[in-house]
């Protein structure tokens, strides 16, 4: 499927099962996505504690930058 993060429609910010550090870091990176628009800034970075779901965090990024 090469084109999965447009088709899949993913419910991250009412996701129960996603901690709450995650669902803060895709609202950061949603208005980075957004800003770049207007910035020549093409990195972040997102910094989290052990424990609080990095993995998922870099999961669910690419939904932040498409639609934007």
């Amino acid at each position: 499927m090469a084109k999965a993060y447009q088709v899949i429609q993913a419910n991250i910010l009412n996701n129960e099962k996603l901690r709450e550090p995650q669902i803060k870091s895709f609202e950061a990176l949603q208005k980075f996505s957004a800003e770049m628009a207007t910035s020549k800034e093409r990195e972040a970075g997102i910094v989290l504690p052990v424990g609080c779901g990095k993995s998922g965090c870099i999961t669910i990024t690419p939904f932040a930058f498409i639609c934007i």
